[in-house]
């Protein structure tokens, strides 16, 4: 008989060693955790993944010891986390596998794997509209009667750039995507308030050349289905994700499929080496999976298909809320699991999420969402191929994948000058609705600051604190934020586009950041309008000079040196 812990898989171009004899945690069979840096297969490295990260110091303690032994150390106690994560859970890890992108995967017997069996067929698939394609999905190959799970990297903790003394303790204070908003977080979102079997959607969220963000901190697009309990808390949820996740993957990962889920009020990530409930039945596809296509400004635009659906006819398997990629089935949670999701749940939610966790203390990050740009429309013709979008928010109103609907209700973004979201209904029934999002973050014009004076008192182009009650005249320094906030000549030299108020509005808006697009880019009518030009402009808010092409016109105010509404410059 052939000894196992000397066999060699070579399988599409990648080499792969079985284990030494599963997941024991010592003797002679134990798993042999990889030294960061060093050879984990035959003729493959691990990438050494000691990258530039700017932890925010709140979560990074400059006293961690980050020498070369340190850090080695902290990877092999990964290692030994994860696999003592696969014995709690009997699986038998039969292969490890090292990626071209320097992932590495863990092949389990599936035979080990309680609760699975062969994954349902995969859904049909929908037409996609002219000039977009379905990304790419790196199918993962293994042996024969193997299931895929992708380790974790944790870098910030291997690397010695968190407070965390321990690999559970990290697991454990990892942030999560949330639907709920605070003081760190910013949203664009579709929601669909009602009872709901599930979610799905085309989401175009992988673009490059942006600003990503550093670890604690992400930014993702996120469907989930839950229900929250006392004081508004999320009690259950299962949701699936693309988007960047340098706290749990590697940095040098752009996108990944990420999935989560709570039960409780308790929230956990689906990673390898995690115990839980959750069920990996797809050989081909697991939480963690690269998501490589690229779109780009004016070119082919690729989408993701995500999905999370509540089934209870799929042969041998229990009524389970299941996680679909492009179409195909990854895995699933069982119902049970939860004591409000056990049947149906309660909000549909469609949204791009950042995390930036030491908001209170500092600007906000200056990581992109979607490609970095504020949707410049409200509509599709005008967004398409510029902006990133989630197209045809579907929640399903019966369970089965049976009845659907759209998800409409529109949520106002958190900060718009930070991140904005634009909901179209135009382009035909491939893009009814669609909701376009994404910006700049922090160093986009008005993130970190109020170019409207929509937080304080505007006087002329004055900005007072909102603590002063009026602004300017006399006695303006014995109000509350005195003579700094609450007078004219005290935010006169101080600019709203990078500072809250006291400051001082304008004097122009090139880039129509303060204001409203039409479609055709030209024209930018008042934030108050909503949408710009068109049928019906004079009775919106800011009337017929504001948000009518023609009363814009009549103005001759041209946007490089006047705020909205104002005109383009011409082209030269």
């Amino acid at each position: 008989m052939t000894d196992r812990s000397s066999v060699f898989f070579e399988l599409v171009g990648f080499i792969v060693v079985a284990s030494l004899g599963g997941c024991s945690t010592g003797g002679e069979n134990a798993f042999q955790p990889a030294s960061r840096g060093q050879s984990i297969t035959a003729n493959s490295e691990v990438d050494s993944g000691i990258l530039p990260i700017s932890t925010p110091a709140s979560t990074s303690d400059t006293t961690v010891d980050r020498s070369p032994q340190a850090v080695m150390a902290r990877q092999a106690e990964l290692e030994r986390w994860i696999a003592d994560g696969q014995a709690q859970m009997g699986h038998l890890v039969v292969a490890t596998q090292v990626l071209d992108n320097g992932q590495i995967v863990d092949w389990v017997d599936k035979a080990t794997v309680r609760g699975a069996g062969e994954p349902p067929p995969d859904d049909p698939s929908s037409s996609l509209p002219d000039g977009a394609a379905l990304g790419e999905v790196p199918r993962l190959v293994g042996p024969t009667g193997a299931l895929p799970y992708i380790r974790p990297s944790f870098d910030p903790y291997v690397e010695g750039k968190s407070n965390a003394t321990s690999v559970e303790q990290y697991f454990r204070e990892l942030p999560h995507g949330h639907p709920i908003p605070n003081n760190d977080r910013m949203y664009a979102t579709v929601r669909a308030s009602t009872t709901n079997y599930g979610v799905a959607a085309r989401i175009n969220n992988v673009w490059g050349g942006i600003d990503v963000p550093s670890s604690p901190d992400f930014v993702i697009t996120e469907l989930a289905s839950f229900c929250v309990g006392g004081g508004g808390a999320v009690s259950d949820l299962v949701g699936v994700i693309n988007g960047r996740l340098p706290g749990v993957y590697s940095t040098f990962v752009n996108h990944v499929f990420g999935a989560e889920y709570f039960a409780g009020g308790a929230a956990q990530w689906i990673v390898n080496g995690a115990p839980g409930a959750y069920v990996q039945v797809s050989p081909g596809f697991a939480p963690g999976t690269n998501l490589p296509s690229t779109s780009t400004v004016g070119g082919t635009q690729f989408e993701y298909d995500l999905a999370v659906v509540y089934r209870d006819n799929v042969p041998g398997y229990p009524a389970a809320w299941w996680l679909r990629l492009n179409l195909a089935y990854v895995g699933y949670i069982p119902a049970s699991t939860f004591t409000t999701l056990g049947t149906s749940a309660c909000i549909a939610d469609f949204y791009g999420e950042a995390l930036d966790l030491d908001h209170a203390s500092t600007p906000w990050m200056d990581a992109d969402m979607g490609n970095g740009t504020r949707p410049p429309t409200g509509t599709q013709a005008g967004n398409y191929q510029n902006a990133a979008y989630i197209r045809l928010p579907t929640y399903y109103t019966s369970k089965n994948l049976g009845t659907s609907a759209f998800g409409t209700s529109l949520f106002s973004p958190t900060w718009e000058f930070c991140y904005d979201a634009r909901r179209s209904t135009d382009g035909g029934a491939n893009w009814n609705p669609t909701l376009w999002f994404g910006g700049p973050g922090g160093d986009g014009l008005g993130c970190n600051g109020d170019p409207v004076c929509a937080t304080g008192i505007l006087s002329g182009d004055s900005c007072c604190a909102a603590s002063c009650g009026t602004c300017g005249g006399s006695g303006c320094t014995g109000r509350p934020g005195g003579f700094a906030n609450c007078c004219t000549a005290g935010v006169a030299s101080t600019p709203c586009g990078t500072n809250f108020p006291g400051c001082k509005v304008g004097p122009s808006d090139p880039d129509c950041i303060t204001g409203v697009l039409d479609g055709t880019g030209t024209y930018c009518c008042a934030l108050s309008c909503g949408t710009c030009g068109g049928g019906g402009c004079s009775s919106r808010p800011g009337g017929f000079s504001s948000c009518c092409t023609a009363g814009i016109d009549a103005s001759g105010a041209l946007c490089s040196g006047s705020m909205p509404p104002c005109k383009a410059d011409p082209l030269p």
